[in-house]
């Protein structure tokens, strides 16, 4: 995988996650002390999301980490 696909299915995965969790891009944003924008972005795989950043959705979402990096092949 390259790094857009990569960025995709995380993305995915990261709205998948927030739809589960039945939260808005909204709700995720505000608890991140995020432009709802910026989570727009990551979902749709169009921004690279530090470690740190991925680490506090998957709490938020209360969801395994594992989860939320699945299906990413290196």
């Amino acid at each position: 995988m390259n790094k857009e696909q990569i960025l995709a299915e995380l993305g995915k995965n990261l709205k998948a996650a927030r739809i589960n969790a039945s939260k808005t891009q909204e709700q995720l944003a505000e608890s991140l002390d995020f432009d709802r924008a910026h989570i727009s972005r990551l979902e749709s795989g169009k921004r690279n999301p530090s470690f740190f950043t991925i680490c506090k959705i998957a709490e938020y979402l209360q969801v395994d980490l594992k989860s939320l990096i699945k299906n990413i092949k290196l």
